[in-house]
């Protein structure tokens, strides 16, 4: 059982939210994709994010959000109604949940320091699953998403080795990165529609970014990055000539 360590509070009127912060790997072992609505992920667009993680000096993504199904969240709102603190009472309507004594803030609206056990596969990812599949993958699939190539004058055997120390070495390094995530408390029994509304709503409700309004404010803020690769460089010359 993994311990996760975070903040516990109520949002907009109707979830209790989980909010903390756990290695990518740690995240991956607790959580698993829900068939229900998840599709898997696209194998090249994992890849890109590995490297984009490893490589990026800018990398970063908004809060992994999972879903926690067994609770009672029926009674968390009741107990917590017109309320401005989470107290420990809150334990006995989610398993594994236990309520620290740090209230934070002092006042006003004070969320709870807690802890929640899970086992692996507990978790339910409903935004950012595409972040989280690499981890599920073996050892060939990392080699397989090194875009470097072994000194040629290396034997096959030595080629092999490289490329499997590589592999090993990225996703060491990977799984150690911290990230937030949100854990949304949820029901057994609607847990389904209840988790697939938020995924839409994540999902499709924003107004997505233009892309030519995106491509300006790269030019703006991020023209000289030696990061980006050479089509960034191209795109860049020819915002220049327009």
């Amino acid at each position: 059982m993994a311990k996760l360590e975070g903040i516990l509070y109520k949002a907009f009127e109707r979830f209790f939210i989980f909010r903390g912060y756990a290695p990518l790997n740690i995240l991956a072992e607790v959580s698993k994709r829900p068939e229900a609505y998840q599709r898997h992920s696209d194998n090249e667009h994992k890849k890109e994010i590995i490297r984009f993680l490893l490589q990026g000096e800018y990398a970063y993504f908004p809060e992994l959000v999972f879903a926690f199904r067994g609770a009672d969240v029926t009674g968390l709102l009741t107990e917590f109604n017109g309320r401005d603190d989470v107290e420990y009472s809150a334990e006995q309507y989610v398993p594994g949940l236990k309520v620290l004594k740090e209230k934070v803030p002092h006042s006003g609206y004070r969320a709870r320091h807690a802890q929640l056990g899970v086992n692996p596969k507990d978790l339910l990812r409903v935004d950012g699953n595409h972040r989280l599949e690499p981890f599920d993958e073996d050892i060939t699939w990392w080699e397989s998403s090194i875009n470097e190539t072994a000194p040629e004058d290396y034997t096959e055997e030595q080629k092999g080795a490289w490329l499997r120390s590589k592999a090993e070495n990225n996703r060491d390094n990977a799984k150690k990165i911290i990230v937030p995530f949100a854990i949304v408390i949820s029901n057994s029994d609607i847990a389904d529609s209840f988790e697939a509304s938020i995924f839409n709503n994540i999902n499709f409700k924003q107004k997505p970014l233009r892309q030519e309004k995106n491509i300006q404010n790269i030019h703006k803020f991020l023209k000289d990055s030696d990061e980006l690769g050479r089509p960034h460089d191209l795109t860049m010359k020819l915002v220049d000539l327009v």
